[in-house]
């Protein structure tokens, strides 16, 4: 999950490193929602995104 949002910060999020955070962010929203994480109730497919675009805009926002 990591790399794969890596590279795709890489290649369409410019600064690199607010796309960086964003893949961390999702990576910890993947590891916190569905049967395995912390919030059983979430479900990844809207948590993950989710989570790496608030962190990603908010940045974003600070920046600006």
């Amino acid at each position: 999950m990591f790399i794969t949002c890596l590279v795709i910060a890489w290649a369409l999020v410019n600064p690199f490193w607010i796309g960086a955070v964003g893949a961390i962010a999702a990576t910890i929203a993947e590891w916190a929602c569905g049967d395995v994480g912390l919030l059983k109730w979430a479900d990844d497919n809207w948590g993950i995104p989710v989570a790496s675009a608030i962190v990603m805009f908010g940045l974003l926002a600070l920046i600006r």
